[in-house]
């Protein structure tokens, strides 16, 4: 699988790199799973193959897969966010990814109720005191039918809340880097260039200037009525000087990706190139 085509073409594809991630983050959320819930035992030399490692002893196996599921996890998330525009706008990727991450997430969430109990169990041992009736009640609760199906609703939404703060931040931080030293200002004043203001529709775009005073030149109207620049963040603010939509420039592809914040009242996934002659 090739990423580009020709220099400068965006790959419609995830890279080898993002794919075998994800494969391995959910090869090993799955494990961690199944040795959990059902149990792995050693085989008759009593030792534990995982992936090309050798265990001579079995017995803190949960923990090594939660820690290897945890590396996954962060580069599956790391993988996609350095994916293009296109990539991680496409509703099958997008989908894809949230999906394998939320495996993850209801691995975690059920070695974190092990650990729970672990702690419900010490402190039963160690402390006379400790209420048996609280601890019983506690131990039903975190045991139950109800647990498991708040682990399976929570985790998709834990997943996708932290898949997307990391890959902002990763996203804001590359682009602070990549122009610590260069003038976005400049940039946005001296080219021409198109908005994508409906992705979803092919006439969904239009024109637009970035004059040196702040205000939008080709293009202007109550949405897009001035514009700022926030650290590394092009702000379009409205006719009532509220943020209409927020964007960080990508220099791999020259596109400004809108940040789909929650602040911002511009339709989600907008984008900004330059303006070619075709």
């Amino acid at each position: 699988m090739e990423e580009r085509e020709e220099e400068g073409v965006e790959s419609i594809e995830p890279t080898p790199s993002y794919f075998r991630a994800k494969r391995n983050v959910v090869l090993s959320s799955s494990l961690l799973i199944i040795s959990i819930i059902i149990g792995i035992k050693s085989s008759s030399d009593g030792k534990v193959t995982i992936f090309p490692i050798v265990l001579e002893d079995w017995k803190f196996i949960d923990e090594i897969l939660c820690a290897i599921t945890a590396y996954f996890f962060l580069q599956t998330i790391i993988y996609w966010a350095a994916q293009g525009y296109f990539v991680r706008n496409s509703n099958q990727y997008r989908y894809d990814f949230y999906l394998s991450v939320s495996v993850s997430c209801v691995a975690f969430f059920i070695y974190f109720v092990k650990v729970i109990l672990y702690v419900f169990d010490f402190l039963r041992g160690f402390l006379l005191e400790f209420d048996s009736y609280f601890y019983d009640v506690a131990r039903q609760i975190l045991s139950s039918d109800f647990t498991a199906i708040v682990i399976g609703a929570a985790a998709p939404v834990t997943a996708i809340i932290t898949a997307r703060y990391i890959i902002q931040y990763i996203q804001r931080n590359k682009s602070l880097q990549i122009w610590e030293h260069e003038s976005l200002n400049n940039l946005l004043i001296s080219e021409k260039w198109i908005l994508h203001f409906n992705p979803i529709s092919a006439a969904g775009e239009k024109e637009i200037s970035f004059e040196p005073n702040g205000k939008i030149g080709v293009g202007a109207n109550q949405n897009e009525a001035t514009w700022r620049l926030r650290g590394a963040a092009l702000e379009i603010l409205n006719s009532d000087n509220k943020i209409f939509s927020r964007f960080f420039y990508d220099p791999e592809v020259e596109i400004f990706q809108h940040t789909n914040d929650d602040d911002t009242l511009s339709l989600s996934s907008q984008w900004i190139e330059k303006n070619r002659p075709s």
